[in-house]
């Protein structure tokens, strides 16, 4: 059992609330504490303990503490089980971004491989130094190498001859 299931089953095994402090000549927590005809009336769940020497003021806190404890560890169970469903969704939308990232960066290494093609095309038809081939060879190409290279990335051309 983890800590936190323990601390729910606790919680739910105690006199529920809301407790309070009660000042009767001594300081007691209790629950729906009445006084009717000189007479204290409560659900009794603890009596503070006080010796001479110990600061009264303490002895307040410390009961205020105990007796605030159960409505306050409910607050905090409710507010982390809030937190971690806000967490989890979080985590999630995390988890869509970074795989819509992946797929972008996917995307993005085949436009960059089919932007290297097209410029290796342009530069081939570009390079003065295939004007120099011959005649022959330049009109043998005809756009081949252009329409070959614009395949490979997946755009066809209509040839008109």
């Amino acid at each position: 059992m983890s800590k936190l299931d323990e601390i729910k089953k606790a919680l739910q095994a105690a006199t529920p609330g809301p407790w309070e402090v009660v000042d009767i000549g001594g300081i007691e927590i209790a629950r729906d504490y009445k006084y009717k005809d000189g007479k204290h009336s409560a659900y009794w769940i603890a009596e503070m303990y006080q010796d001479e020497d110990m600061d009264e003021d303490q002895v307040y806190a410390d009961a205020h503490l105990i007796a605030n404890s159960p409505e306050w560890l409910g607050f905090l169970l409710d507010e982390l089980e809030r937190l971690e469903r806000e967490y989890a969704e979080e985590r999630a939308a995390h988890n869509a971004h970074v795989t819509e990232l992946c797929e972008l960066g996917k995307e993005n290494r085949k436009l960059l491989e089919e932007r290297d093609k097209l410029i290796e095309v342009l530069r081939w038809y570009a390079a003065t130094e295939n004007w120099r081939l011959s005649l022959t060879h330049m009109l043998n190409d005809r756009g081949k190498r252009a329409r070959d290279i614009l395949k490979s990335i997946g755009v066809t051309v209509d040839v008109y001859d």
